[in-house]
């Protein structure tokens, strides 16, 4: 291994703006897929962390509004 460069395994990030269907059907088709002899795993993006923490202070909100 020594003197040796690690293959890079690459990633992608794709915006698709359709159905829930259509996206699911793109999922499914190519998750598992080889590409370049590669096999493709294809899920969903996990949400950023300004939109994690937007949905922590809205829940935290929630929760004190509803004390009320």
């Amino acid at each position: 291994m020594e003197g040796r460069q690690p293959q890079c395994r690459g990633f992608a990030y794709v915006s698709l703006y359709a159905t829930s269907a259509a996206i699911e059907q793109c999922r499914t088709t190519f998750n598992g897929c080889n590409w370049k002899g590669r096999k493709l795993r294809v899920n969903y993006a996990k949400p950023d962390f300004e939109t994690l923490r937007k949905q922590e202070l809205n829940k935290d909100c929630l929760k004190v509004s509803d004390s009320d």
